[in-house]
C-alpha cells in the first residue's frame, strides 16, 4: 500500500482529512484498520475485512 500523503492526494483531500477519516472508521469499526510504519501502509484483519 502506498503512503498517507500519496493516497490523500489520489483522494484529493489534505494529509489530516485522510488521517481524520482513517480515525472515524477506526471507532466506527471498533478496531485497527491500518498498520502504519514509516514507509508504507498495511491492512490489518480488521482492515482487510471493512476492505471486503
Amino acid at each position: 500500500m502506498e503512503c498517507f500523503t500519496a493516497v490523500a492526494q489520489k483522494l484529493q483531500i489534505s494529509r489530516a482529512a485522510m488521517s481524520k477519516h482513517t480515525s472515524h472508521l477506526k471507532r466506527h469499526v471498533g478496531g485497527h484498520l491500518l498498520r502504519r510504519t514509516s514507509r508504507r501502509l498495511s491492512l490489518t484483519e480488521n482492515g482487510a475485512v471493512f476492505y471486503d
